[in-house]
């Protein structure tokens, strides 16, 4: 998959483009059905299937200080992109002058002019143009006049839930990991390096690797089963996502101790993934009542693991 980083770097060498428009934060089920009629169309006419998405997310500009934590990164989302078959990723980038642009000016001098388009697909509930004035509606007639298919792609339901990225952070934001991950297709993830922290775990008994994630976090403060990714090796754990209260903390952090591991990961890159979600994160009174509940919480994350607390067991597809 090639990764072109701004409209002004584009260059009109890919046959019969077909492109999925969205901010596709989190890649989810329903963004999945978008992506695969792109990809489903761009094969059937022997072109190239393209995702068109916006950096920084369009919500970073129209409401900087109440923007929400993004469920996937741009290396987290270009992965997803490439396994289902995207030819190109084009990253425009979303600034005042874009969010200007007219829809008209959007449909022709963009998409048809600049970048030489044959279709588009797009979510129900597309919106473009200046002040997210342009519906799916005025997308299909400003498609018909510069011969441009559009493809509207309906909501995908499950159990009665639209899904849809700001259902799935409030799932996450109260601990629903599982039913995060079915409306995900897969299991909620982050992804980091490996720096120092402040070896509290350590001297406790279960030393933790601290995860630099570079974005805010969607997960709710506790702690979780997680199965971590590094290198070649696949590795469970019990992780934090938190301040440590205990410890008077203000940084929100995520800790995580491996089962069975020893060895240094300072400086790797660390893939987690988040399985159940094991408790709320709280205050103890001193050390060894910490002590007791982490063992404890290591404890009922091996349980669900060997399928002795009653748990679902983990069925659901990874990307």
């Amino acid at each position: 998959m090639e990764i072109i980083y701004g409209l002004d770097n584009w260059q009109q060498k890919f046959p019969r483009i077909i492109t999925a428009i969205g901010n596709f934060d989190g890649v989810h089920l329903g963004h999945q059905k978008i992506i695969k009629t792109t990809v489903e169309q761009a094969r059937a006419r022997r072109g190239t299937a393209m995702v068109m998405t916006f950096e920084p997310h369009p919500e970073e500009i129209i409401n900087p200080d109440n923007s929400p934590p993004l469920l996937t990164t741009r290396a987290e989302k270009a992965r997803i992109l490439r396994k289902m078959g995207v030819d190109v990723l084009l990253l425009v980038e979303f600034n005042e002058a874009f969010r200007s642009i007219a829809p008209r000016e959007f449909i022709t001098g963009i998409l048809k002019d600049h970048l030489g388009l044959e279709g588009v697909v797009v979510g129900y509930d597309y919106r473009f143009g200046i002040k997210g004035g342009g519906t799916t509606a005025l997308l299909r007639q400003l498609g018909e006049d510069v011969s441009l298919s559009v493809t509207i792609v309906p909501p995908v339901v499950i159990k009665g839930t639209i899904i849809s990225s700001t259902k799935i952070r409030e799932l996450l934001g109260e601990g629903r990991v599982r039913e995060a991950a079915q409306l995900l297709g897969r299991y909620p993830a982050v992804e980091g390096i490996v720096v120092h922290g402040d070896k509290r775990g350590r001297s406790l008994g279960f030393p933790t690797a601290n995860l630099q994630v570079g974005r805010k976090l969607a997960f709710a403060r506790g702690v979780y089963l997680v199965k971590c990714r590094l290198g070649g090796g696949t590795f469970y754990g019990v992780a934090n996502v938190g301040t440590a209260p205990t410890f008077n903390r203000e940084e929100v952090r995520l800790e995580i101790n491996l089962f069975d591991f020893s060895g240094e990961l300072y400086g790797e890159r660390l893939s987690v993934d988040f399985l159940a979600y094991l408790r709320p994160e709280r205050q103890f009174q001193n050390l060894e009542e910490l002590r007791k509940q982490i063992g404890a919480d290591i404890r009922k994350g091996k349980g669900i693991l060997d399928g002795k607390t009653g748990e679902e067991s983990f069925d659901i597809p990874l990307f």
